[in-house]
């Protein structure tokens, strides 16, 4: 959301300071977004998403506004992670790539990118990386979506 506009939200917004400007954010992304910022991953859309509420619709996303930040935060991710959507040039967030997953994850993305670290040690034990398998750096299947 650095340098964004501010659009109507759905969700309580807090100001945080990026860059040396205010941006206002999801309250729900506060603990996050400072944590990727501080890890070099920028963010320019996001959504907390709807905790408890199934469909799409109501998963958190996060946007980026390079290839490289996006490559910056699914390297330090384990692979298939279920629920979890790479969308490329997603029209929402002005043609940017995203990606979007269930708003649970939230916590454990804190821990996680707030370490410093990828791999078993900063995620549930359920989404430890498995030997040899492929990091989400490129999404598997592009595809585009409204």
């Amino acid at each position: 959301m650095p340098g964004g506009v501010d659009l109507a939200t759905d969700h309580p917004q807090v100001t945080m300071v990026y860059d040396g400007r205010p941006v206002q954010v999801d309250e729900g992304l506060a603990g996050l977004l400072p944590a990727l910022w501080a890890a070099g991953v920028d963010t320019v859309y996001s959504c907390q998403g709807e905790p408890g509420r199934p469909g799409v619709e109501n998963l958190a996303y996060l946007a980026f506004p390079t290839v490289g930040d996006r490559v910056r935060f699914a390297d330090r991710l384990p692979a298939d992670l279920p629920g979890w959507e790479w969308v490329i040039e997603h029209e929402v967030a002005g043609g940017r790539d995203s990606v979007h997953f269930p708003p649970a994850d939230l916590s454990w993305l804190v821990v996680l990118f707030g370490r410093g670290e990828g791999g078993p040690g900063g995620c549930p034990p359920d989404r430890a990386f498995k030997a040899g398998a492929a990091r989400p750096g490129t999404p598997p299947v592009p595809r585009r979506r409204p």
